[in-house]
């Protein structure tokens, strides 16, 4: 409304300037008059000119700080979340390096326990073999000397295992299951003997005394195996001599 003020008294002045050409007899009064406030409208116009430049100017200032303000505000901003971010970064470097240092720790027990579990395997192994020798020395020990009283576990030793036969200090074991030669020697061999072998006439007479009332026949040590009629006895030695 002020500019709008301003240009309707300059439209005035124009106005009265127009009207002077119509009355002559006023005309130099009238038009000192007009010249006046002519002067004073144009004065008018320009001051407001200059406010309305500088109110533009002011605005324009006003947003520009505006904008510097919301635009340092964004940059703070944006500087906390990347001090965030690195914080969260060095935390992540941290445990990253405690977890390696946790998983260096977990190979080192691994190997350790590997390590263990061989020495643990070793020492079962051995135990188990004595173990195994202790068996059968107790069994031994029960061929040999089985417990003659049960309430005092008294033992009874006898020279043979029982069921097997002494024969000039040599116990003989006639086994009334029917196997190969081959494994008739092994089965001997697991009891820490051998098939027969016949050292002289008078255990080749209790030999053949013995089986006689007994189911036959029986294995002897003495087999052509190697070379076909060279007959040979499980030690190796030769059908001659006194062993016949």
């Amino acid at each position: 409304m002020y500019v709008f003020k301003k240009w309707k008294k300059l439209q005035d002045v124009v106005k009265t300037s127009l009207d002077i050409r119509n009355t002559p007899h006023r005309s130099l009064e009238l038009l000192h008059y007009a010249t006046q406030r002519h002067n004073s409208s144009v004065k008018n116009v320009s001051d407001m000119s200059k406010l309305s430049v500088f109110g533009s100017l002011d605005v324009t200032g006003n947003k520009y700080k505006e904008n510097e303000d919301r635009l340092e505000l964004s940059i703070s901003t944006i500087k906390e979340k990347l001090d965030l971010l690195q914080a969260n970064f060095t935390h992540l470097q941290n445990q990253s390096s405690a977890l390696n240092e946790s998983y260096s720790e977990l190979l080192s027990q691994n190997d350790e326990l590997k390590t263990n579990h061989s020495e643990l395997l070793s020492r079962y192994s051995s135990l188990y073999e004595n173990f195994t020798e202790l068996t059968l020395r107790f069994t031994a020990l029960d061929d040999y000397c089985p417990i003659a009283n049960n309430i005092t576990n008294e033992r009874k030793c006898a020279v043979c295992p029982k069921d097997w036969l002494l024969f000039n200090k040599m116990c003989y074991l006639f086994s009334t299951v029917t196997k190969t030669w081959n494994k008739s020697r092994d089965y001997c061999a697991s009891l820490k003997g051998h098939l027969v072998i016949i050292e002289n006439a008078e255990e080749q007479r209790f030999l053949i005394n013995t089986t006689k009332s007994k189911e036959g026949p029986y294995w002897i040590g003495l087999t052509d195996q190697e070379i076909e009629g060279h007959f040979v006895w499980v030690n190796n030695g030769s059908l001659d001599g006194n062993n016949r």
